[in-house]
């Protein structure tokens, strides 16, 4: 659960962090998650779990239950929460979206696509969309007068990109549209809204590790779509238990600790572990563990617009010094934490390779052309 109180955010006015915290504990009280999936309580295929948990308990880390204990992630380690309801993916989609169905004033619409927000100055009088695919609509959608509202939520990439389209961001951004086929239809420049849309562009930077260890064992989950283990089968389908009611590869722990960075700055790391090869090491006795930098991260980057209407992550937002030197350090403090583990090898980065010589090892492309559906990420 997010502490409201650490988000780096401007609320808007009259708003206050507790007001946010209400929220977020609505939002909890609806999709709570768990650790325990599977509808029986127990947990199944933990060898990976145990295998890093043992060098973590030797290294003076403590266990929390991450829900529990939200504030306590500095040298900790939990079984990762899901959100899986009656042992079934839960989520906003099998909980808001099943109550907004029921009301007379919502209406879902698939295969359809919003191109733009039409508005006349700063309001907005409806939206232009089109099909994507079958069952679609294409047209003009009229919000009703004075009242009418748009929620534009879809992302790092599409929201921008439905702003730049609607004369909404920098004036080098809506240059670009006006020069590609929206160019015809696109609002006129003297109504163009100059905003500072697509910079500040924020991602947890991801690194891969791997290690082997004689008693992790792979769970061949692509298999069991259509060949699975008969008894696995059966208790998920007949009692929603078992190892598939929990999520593939099987998960665990999380983990997080937090570093002073050489430029001062705390930055909070996490984390995730999976029984799954990767970096080209095939599945087997191998795990990753991923590490995620979180909060206190400095380096920003910007998303853009192209001719064709892609988007484009144009500043990649990973290139702070004192932000890889922390994750080094991150990497570091793993490879001593598990040092006690008997029989465990790690494979990236291998024993004689600093966490910063490994760095220099992971791609940093200068820019990346993605879809607005997509997110980068690196290996």
């Amino acid at each position: 659960k997010p502490n409201p109180d650490d988000w780096d955010v401007n609320f808007p006015a009259g708003w206050k962090s507790q007001d946010i915290a209400a929220a977020t504990q609505r939002v909890f009280a609806r999709i709570p998650g768990s650790d325990r999936p599977s509808v029986d309580g127990k947990l199944y295929l933990q060898q990976g779990f145990d295998v890093i948990t043992s060098g973590l308990k030797n290294s003076g880390w403590g266990s929390v239950t991450a829900n529990n204990d939200p504030g306590n992630k500095n040298r900790t380690y939990a079984h990762p929460p899901y959100q899986i309801i009656r042992g079934e993916r839960g989520g906003p989609m099998a909980t808001y979206l099943v109550t907004a169905a029921a009301r007379s004033n919502f209406k879902l619409w698939l295969n359809t696509s919003v191109e733009r927000i039409v508005r006349e100055g700063g309001h907005a009088t409806g939206l232009k969309v089109v099909a994507a695919n079958n069952g679609g609509y294409t047209g003009t959608v009229n919000l009703t007068p004075i009242t009418g509202r748009v929620i534009v939520a879809s992302g790092a990439f599409g929201s921008p990109k439905l702003l730049f389209r609607s004369g909404i961001g920098p004036t080098d951004q809506l240059q670009v549209v006006k020069a590609s086929t929206d160019g015809p239809t696109m609002i006129n420049e003297t109504a163009w809204i100059n905003l500072p849309i697509g910079y500040n562009l924020d991602d947890h930077f991801n690194t891969d590790t791997v290690i082997s260890h004689p008693n992790v064992t792979y769970y061949d989950w692509p298999a069991a779509w259509n060949t699975p283990i008969e008894e696995d089968k059966v208790a998920y389908l007949t009692k929603r238990s078992g190892p598939l009611a929990q999520s593939a590869p099987n998960l665990g722990p999380a983990m997080w600790e937090e570093i002073v960075g050489p430029d001062g700055i705390n930055r909070h790391m996490q984390w995730t572990s999976r029984v799954e090869g990767s970096r080209g090491v095939p599945n087997g006795d191998t795990m990753t563990l991923s590490l995620y930098l979180g909060r206190g991260k400095v380096a920003r980057g910007r998303t853009t617009i192209g001719r064709n209407l892609n988007m484009i992550v144009s500043e990649i937002p990973y290139q702070n010094d004192a932000d890889i030197a922390t994750v080094a350090i991150a990497i570091d403090n793993m490879v001593k934490n598990l040092k006690g583990v008997q029989n465990l090898t790690w494979i990236y980065p291998p024993l004689n390779q600093t966490g910063a010589d490994y760095l220099k090892t992971v791609w940093f492309p200068t820019h990346i052309h993605r879809s607005f559906a997509n997110k980068p990420r690196f290996h």
